[in-house]
């Protein structure tokens, strides 16, 4: 699993080793492509509802194309 920041979207892909000759392997990539936008990064477990949150996306958080924030 490739897991990587783009413009502020995680994009996952599924990878796997093909082995091309005797001693020679290529990277393929195989299954469903899929991006995750980020909304709310809070501190603590999965169980702690009541985590600090350290970042949310706000209404006015975008105004600029050009930044990233994560």
């Amino acid at each position: 699993m490739t897991f990587k920041n783009i413009e502020d979207t995680i994009e996952v892909r599924h990878h796997v080793f093909v082995k091309t000759g005797y001693q020679s392997v290529e990277l393929a990539e195989v299954g469903p492509r899929m991006s995750m936008r980020c909304f709310e990064i809070r501190g603590g477990t999965l169980e702690n509802k009541d985590g600090d949150v350290e970042w949310r996306l706000n209404q006015y958080t975008r105004t600029s194309k050009k930044k990233d924030y994560l």
